[in-house]
């Protein structure tokens, strides 16, 4: 009789623990070199003190199994389980694609030191490829597996687009590209955000973040993050500071803070508090919060927990007082930090945001045509999104239906020729209807 393999990972063993160590230390010679960095060494040490701590560490070398698994069937996995990429653990274990350190990223935000809630296990994924990995999940881990919700998963039109534009450039040029090794300071991909060129790229194709882009025009990684938070919170007087502080930057080469030793936490947006994670770091620095009261300062102001947030501020006081720091002042940051936290997003969700969209800009910038094909493959239920396609990049010409060519698939054949298979009715009757200036030829 057919047995279902079950899962090898004996929750909170000491086994499990040493073997996550194993692989983490192993990831990190590989990612950083045998010499680690002392801050490298530091988090892995405290990060993998909180897993063993916590029990947790069965989920970790799920994560990675299920990622290796995934990068073998050649599926796309976005930027990784979105929440863990605070962790450098899973960065070591090439579960997530972000360097935490370099993005002032808080292990605690995923899974808190001092809570007793599991850690999210939402894992992105093209269309269509969510049965696979329920397939694989239940043959690898048992039927009782198949719903886990340490598993979530969830398909995104972005995702689909990089897996098939991959696909194109494959079949095309015969390139295999890997857009987990995509650099992070390309000189054409980051002058596409500067312009606000974002048609087809996720999350930054609304015209309010399009036109800050072109205000703003960002010069790296770190900031495309905070343009992206800065329009998702709409709170207007905080992007103009913003803004403001960017200029007189800029043009002095520094900033005031209320309390010396912010700068440390503030000076990579200009000295604006933008994300939670900065806000849990100076509770930390200002009235020595441990990193789970700021975890659950986080919470509590983010859902605006009236009782509580009352409890943390007289804590804050009166622990900032006692550190050297003025009231006043304090009750000002504090202030500060009531109006944002409603409203803004954690600094990680903006970096697998920011993540996404930076790949799909790469490959816009660097593979046009076999872009245009995917987005087109990916949007027969969005006429209007077609037709916005075709007017940008009214120098090809789009041949079909083709008895060759996969149905409800567009491909490239050249440089400028992209033919498509039969597509459903509605979709032919638009495109013969199109206006734009493009060549619609029966191939």
């Amino acid at each position: 009789m057919k047995t279902t393999k079950q899962s090898t990972f004996a929750s909170g063993s000491d086994r499990v623990f040493e073997e996550l160590r194993m692989r983490t230390m192993n990831g990190a010679n590989l990612r950083f070199g045998y010499m680690l960095p002392k801050k490298v060494r530091e988090r892995l040490d405290w990060e993998l003190e909180v897993i063993q701590s916590r029990g947790v560490a069965d989920r970790f070398l799920m994560m990675q199994d299920l990622t290796n698994a995934l990068r073998r069937m050649g599926l796309s996995a976005g930027a990784g389980f979105e929440a863990a990429t605070c962790s450098m653990v899973a960065y070591c274990l090439f579960v997530t694609d972000i360097n935490p350190l370099k993005c002032n990223l808080l292990f605690e935000t995923f899974l808190n030191p001092d809570g007793t809630s599991l850690p999210e296990m939402e894992l992105n994924l093209a269309d269509g490829d969510k049965p696979k990995v329920v397939k694989w999940l239940t043959k690898r881990y048992g039927k009782e597996q198949e719903n886990n919700p340490t598993v979530g998963l969830v398909e995104l039109r972005a995702c689909s687009i990089i897996k098939e534009t991959v696909r194109n450039v494959l079949e095309y040029t015969k390139i295999c590209l890997d857009v987990n090794s995509i650099p992070l300071n390309d000189v054409e991909t980051i002058s596409s955000f500067r312009y606000g060129d974002m048609l087809g790229v996720s999350q930054f194709e609304e015209p309010t973040l399009q036109a800050l882009l072109r205000e703003i025009m960002p010069i790296a990684f770190e900031e495309l993050m905070a343009v992206y938070a800065l329009n998702h919170m709409g709170l207007s007087d905080r992007t103009k500071q913003y803004i403001q502080n960017r200029q007189l930057w800029n043009r002095k080469g520094g900033q005031k803070y209320a309390i010396k030793g912010m700068e440390r936490y503030l000076k990579q947006t200009y000295g604006v508090t933008i994300f939670p994670e900065q806000v849990m770091q100076l509770a930390q620095f200002l009235a020595g919060f441990t990193p789970g009261e700021s975890e659950m300062l986080r919470e509590v102001m983010a859902h605006k927990q009236t009782r509580k947030i009352v409890e943390l501020k007289e804590k804050f006081i009166s622990q900032g007082t006692s550190n050297g720091h003025d009231p006043e002042v304090l009750e000002k940051i504090w202030s500060d930090w009531k109006k944002l936290m409603p409203h803004a997003c954690l600094k990680s969700h903006a970096a697998n945001v920011t993540l996404t969209a930076y790949r799909m800009a790469y490959l816009k910038a660097h593979y046009s045509v076999e872009f245009v094909a995917a987005s087109m493959t990916n949007s027969l239920d969005d006429i209007d999104h077609i037709f916005a396609l075709l007017d940008e990049f009214d120098h090809y010409s789009i041949f079909g239906p083709a008895d060759s060519v996969q149905p409800r698939r567009f491909v490239v054949i050249s440089d400028w020729k992209i033919v498509y298979g039969h597509l459903p009715r509605k979709v032919m009757r638009a495109l013969s209807d199109c206006s734009c200036p493009i060549s619609l030829l029966y191939y």
